[in-house]
């Protein structure tokens, strides 16, 4: 396959479409970065004589029909025949970053948690009233495509084809809600108790059975947003992160999103275990104390590099330097070898950085230890040009 892939190659697809860099190939299609209108995308390539391919031929020409500000856009899909071999080919997109990613690395705030549930709902909206319903979501189709939350379109389906098909995604939705939440996949009610609200609620519905009333879209959005209140009544956004997970995430080149792109299989994920709904009183979310640690290694030295890029790890934001320098102060004293520093965005943007300028490799490490200590699970590490 990789000789055929290395002939392809040779020649653009289509007449137009050169094959710039192999991506990622799995079940059954094969992706490289290319150029649509002159600007970056992908393009997925299908043998349409191998067993699926007539099938993901036709999910593609769906997805090409779809344009919804939500949903990842499909610019092109056509066949073609390139070295002797038929193929079928789908160009879109190219997502900057997806959520599964994020996710290896920290949960969402509520606030970020708020904002992909409204886009999610807005994309799912659509396309049930169009009679189309996806394979499962999963926290990988949830990509950034510039500052836009998106949904990969690449395993539509028609909802009237399979009974339920609506419901499912519903269903679906439920567990990838829980996965943002708490990075797991597998809901347990200890879980659930400690996810906020109106998540806790919105997650509960979706998981019942359909016959002992599992929630509609409609009964999601009133829950997330009641009638009348404005905006939604989700917890006041932590002090540690002032904007957007795309942009805060771990900056990717893509290509996580981009093997989740056009390649679901067609089986449905298997059945959970309904999760009880006793009510629970709210548990008291105070983080424990951090636990002691003997002599922990010291993180890689900063790198002062003369590449414009430059990686750092962000502990903490806060809208006023003052308060970041008592941080700071704290952390000096307890931590003294991850060297915090206040690091300004902007003249309302403080951000507590630890370690200085670094490769990612050696801001992972530093996170990673951050973490271990004691310092905010969601520290995370970000690309800054300076």
């Amino acid at each position: 396959m990789t000789d055929l892939w290395a002939r392809l190659a040779e020649a653009p697809i289509a007449g137009k479409y050169t094959l710039e860099e192999l991506l990622a190939s799995d079940a059954g299609v094969t992706r490289f970065r290319t150029r649509f209108a002159g600007r970056p995308a992908v393009i997925a390539l299908a043998l349409t004589g191998e067993p699926g391919g007539e099938e993901r031929f036709e999910q593609w020409k769906a997805a090409a029909q779809v344009s919804h500000p939500h949903v990842v856009r499909v610019f092109e899909v056509g066949r073609t025949e390139a070295a002797g071999t038929p193929l079928a080919y789908a160009v879109a997109e190219l997502p900057d970053e997806d959520l599964g990613s994020v996710l290896h690395e920290r949960p969402l705030s509520a606030q970020e948690t708020g904002e992909v549930l409204r886009a999610v709902l807005d994309a799912l909206t659509f396309l049930h009233a169009r009679g189309l319903a996806l394979r499962g979501i999963e926290a990988r189709d949830i990509v950034a495509v510039a500052d836009v939350v998106k949904i990969s379109s690449g395993a539509l389906r028609q909802a009237g084809a399979v009974p339920g098909a609506a419901a499912e995604d519903v269903r679906s939705l439920g567990l990838c809600l829980y996965e943002i939440l708490m990075q797991s996949r597998e809901p347990r009610e200890e879980g659930l108790r400690a996810a906020p609200q109106p998540f806790q609620e919105i997650i509960r519905g979706c998981l019942r059975q359909p016959g002992e009333g599992r929630w509609t879209l409609r009964q999601i959005a009133a829950a997330l947003d009641p009638p009348g209140d404005a905006p939604a009544p989700l917890p006041p956004p932590s002090r540690r992160r002032t904007s957007t997970w795309w942009k805060y995430g771990a900056a990717l080149a893509g290509v996580a999103a981009i093997a989740a792109w056009l390649s679901r299989p067609a089986q449905q994920a298997p059945p959970v275990a309904p999760v009880a709904r006793a009510a629970a009183p709210a548990p008291d979310r105070t983080p424990p104390p951090a636990p002691a640690v003997e002599q922990p290694p010291a993180p890689p030295a900063a790198i002062h590099s003369s590449e414009p890029a430059v990686w750092r790890v962000i502990a903490y934001t806060y809208s006023r330097r003052t308060d970041a320098e008592k941080e700071i102060h704290r952390i000096q004293r307890k931590w003294p070898d991850l060297r915090p520093e206040v690091f300004a965005l902007d003249a309302t943007t403080y951000f507590i950085s630890l370690g200085g300028r670094m490769t990612r490799p050696e801001a992972m490490e530093v996170a990673r230890q951050a973490r271990s200590r004691g310092l905010p699970p969601d520290t995370f590490v970000r690309n800054f040009s300076r």
